[in-house]
């Protein structure tokens, strides 16, 4: 047991490692050309697998998707209390799920939707569980960045999200006017956000992000 504990004490990120996770966060929620090209190949992915109930087409659609460091980076900076990376990182959210949810709408179109099967119907239903996973997911997420030597388990955390698929069945629910389907979705989508975003927030706080602040607003500007 104090092994255990000894171990425990080692996660505490060094100074250079929070600057890093910094940087890397602003840089893989910045909205590139290359960010929305794998949007575009992550959405497809997965609203085909849900239209025809695959669920390891989904999983890998799950993979490939960036969602996830736009949700980090707005945590990022409620931790650091820093107004500009929050309003940043929010516009950057509403700006991925129009897109999927478009995309998704577009795809259920042309491949002529019409039936809904088990991978549709299991995420139309918010339920405790899923914030639990998407609590702990974000922690995982947010730890992997801040710590490189975790990077390897960025895929599972990606799996163990799920934001994307949610977004777009509620797609798919409107190419069928299923409000229940729609709005169900939605529901779940804004579950598995808010808990990864919360979780990610503790994590950042705990590890004292704030004073990086300066580091986050510096590479922000590079973009412009």
């Amino acid at each position: 047991m104090l092994t255990l504990f000894s171990k425990l004490s080692t996660i505490e990120p060094t100074p250079e490692e929070k600057k890093d996770a910094v940087l890397r966060l602003i840089e893989d929620s910045s909205p590139t050309g290359g960010f929305y090209l794998m949007l575009l190949c992550a959405t497809v992915i997965v609203a085909v697998g849900l239209m025809i109930g695959n669920a390891s087409i989904v999983i890998g659609g799950m993979l490939v998707s960036p969602l996830l460091a736009p949700l980090l980076s707005l945590a990022l900076g409620m931790a650091m209390g820093d107004k500009q990376v929050m309003l940043r990182s929010i516009w950057i959210v509403l700006l991925t799920s129009v897109f999927v949810f478009v995309v998704s709408w577009l795809m259920s179109l042309f491949m002529h939707f019409e039936s809904v099967n088990i991978e549709i119907v299991s995420r139309i239903e918010p339920s405790l569980a899923y914030l639990v996973v998407a609590l702990f997911a974000g922690i995982a997420g947010s730890f992997s960045y801040i710590k490189p030597n975790m990077n390897v388990i960025l895929p599972g955390v990606a799996i163990a999200i799920a934001v994307l698929p949610p977004l777009a069945v509620s797609a798919l629910g409107l190419s069928l006017g299923d409000t229940d389907i729609l709005f169900g979705a939605l529901s779940l989508f804004l579950v598995n956000m808010v808990g990864i975003v919360l979780a990610s927030l503790m994590v950042f706080a705990t590890f004292g992000f704030y004073p990086l602040r300066r580091r986050a607003e510096m590479e922000i500007k590079k973009e412009a």
